[in-house]
């Protein structure tokens, strides 16, 4: 296998571009048996797939009185980031890390069909050509499974000093004829779909059709007009501590309800518009400034409350960042520690070094830091050493279900393997959070239950619609005022771990 490609490709659109010479080569001559080729023949080979589909398509036209909306089979095309590479190789060396590519595109290669081809794009992404993927609902499968295989955790002896790997792959799928007609509009497509999978849960996701595509550039308009206009929200989700049995913290989420009789935009579109249109640092701004204003009003009137504002991965590497948050706190004169700035984990592993330098810097400042999504990337107690945080923030994906094995009164020691796994997982990060002197904060909680569980696995803090689901800013200070002792939600607990 050609694991380490000597041409690496800036862009699928240049290496497209590079391949167009053989377009019309007959699919047979280009390449060999083996799934796994170079970029130049994967593309010569999707050319010339899409030629015959074209060709299939004119002919179908010609014999269904030009109905084009029936066409043949399509086929799929699939971005896959493998992200994370870049700490494999700092902890495996180059040989090693090679290594756990060579197995991961054996993983890949076991599911594919005879007429399926990938290649290697630079050093943590793979481009796959899958003739047979004709629906959505087929693509939803492969991808699924990719994602299934590619991150189980490797332990191979072969591995040259490496015990233990996994990546989180993310995967964009662009289909034939609906996502594009040629190898750029659908590789393009595809590794679109692949950015959006890296901040869903599911880690793939597939294509926008064209019209969605428009939208988002409507969108993208819309968004820098509407923070020219102040025209965003901003609300708070009360976070309830277990220990001092209060709301005495709350989380900042971005809320854009757009005009009357339009659909309001998902938070998630609205970061994801943000920082392609380079906007985020406004967005961030907006954010902070909103909060600290209601910060300082909330401690005019006696409620004393920290409020939790999210930082984006280009936010996160701006050298201008601490002094832009120092700034805002002396302009609203709100103490550092009310504030806290929330980053995530594959965010922070971007540029671990830059990451870790405006961590410091922030910490300098006096602000409290989170680590939002712990247990879900790929941060190791080296670099948990080194960050200086305040808290782990548990992500809701070992959370939500662990009142599941217990609705029917059944003992999670001997419940299923899921549940028991979620329990094992949230007590370990509840334990080095501990162990490292940091605040845990548990994020989607929606029954007693699963309160009633995290108070005796030691959870510091909890967050969810059980207790109190994100509502406007205005109407905060009521709720507030009304629970924020929280004595309706702590129940003596019935639970023994």
């Amino acid at each position: 296998m050609n694991l380490w490609p000597k041409a690496k490709r800036a862009t699928a659109g240049h290496a497209v571009r590079a391949a167009s010479a053989f377009a019309s080569a007959p699919v047979a001559a280009v390449f060999d048996e083996a799934h796994q080729c170079d970029v130049d023949t994967l593309l010569a080979y999707l050319n010339a797939l899409i030629a015959k589909r074209c060709a299939d398509l004119l002919q179908t036209g010609v014999t269904t009185g030009g109905d084009l909306q029936a066409p043949p089979s399509g086929f799929g095309v699939f971005m896959i980031e493998l992200r994370r590479s870049d700490r494999t190789r700092a902890l495996a060396g180059v040989e090693g890390a090679r290594d756990v590519l060579a197995t991961l595109c054996r993983r890949a290669a076991e599911l594919l069909r005879s007429g399926d081809r990938f290649a290697l794009i630079g050093v943590e992404g793979l481009l796959l050509v899958l003739p047979e993927v004709d629906s959505a609902g087929r693509a939803l499968l492969v991808a699924a499974r990719l994602v299934q295989i590619l991150q189980e955790p490797m332990r191979e002896g072969g591995l040259r000093g490496y015990v233990h790997a996994r990546v989180r792959p993310a995967i964009g799928c662009a289909l034939f004829p609906a996502h594009g007609v040629d190898a750029e509009s659908l590789i393009a497509a595809a590794d679109r779909a692949c950015h959006a999978a890296c901040a869903i849960e599911e880690g793939y996701r597939i294509a926008e059709s064209g019209a969605e595509v428009h939208d988002d550039a409507n969108l993208s308009s819309d968004l820098e007009a509407a923070l020219q206009a102040n025209q965003l929200e901003v609300w708070l989700q009360p976070q309830y501590n277990l220990r001092t049995q209060r709301f005495d913290a709350a989380e900042a989420l971005i809320r854009w309800s757009r005009s009357e009789g339009v659909a309001p935009v998902e938070p998630i579109k609205v970061i994801e518009l943000a920082e392609a249109q380079g906007l985020m640092p406004t967005l961030t701004l907006f954010v902070l400034n909103t909060v600290l204003r209601q910060s300082a009003a909330f401690s005019q009137r006696g409620i004393d409350l920290r409020i939790a504002v999210n930082l984006s991965a280009s936010m996160l590497t701006d050298v201008n960042l601490p002094r832009t948050v120092q700034q805002a706190l002396e302009l609203w004169g709100v103490a550092p520690d009310r504030l806290t700035l929330e980053v995530t984990e594959n965010t922070l592993m971007q540029d671990i070094e830059g990451s870790l330098a405006t961590l410091h810097a922030l910490k300098r400042v006096g602000t409290r830091l989170s680590l939002d999504d712990f247990g879900t990337g790929y941060s190791s107690f080296a670099y948990l050493r080194r960050m200086p945080l305040d808290e782990l923030k548990i992500d809701q994906l070992f959370v939500r279900n662990l009142g599941a094995a217990h609705h029917d009164g059944s003992d999670p020691r001997t419940s299923d393997g899921k549940h028991d796994s979620d329990m094992r997982i949230v007590r370990s990060i509840v334990d080095i959070a501990h162990n490292f002197d940091l605040q845990t904060v548990a994020e989607g909680v929606e029954d007693e239950v699963t309160l009633e569980l995290l108070g005796a696995l030691g959870c510091d803090v909890i967050q969810g619609y059980f207790t109190a689901r994100p509502m406007p800013i205005g109407a905060f200070e009521a709720w507030w005022r009304e629970h924020a002792t929280g004595s309706g939600y702590l129940m003596p607990s019935s639970v023994t771990m």
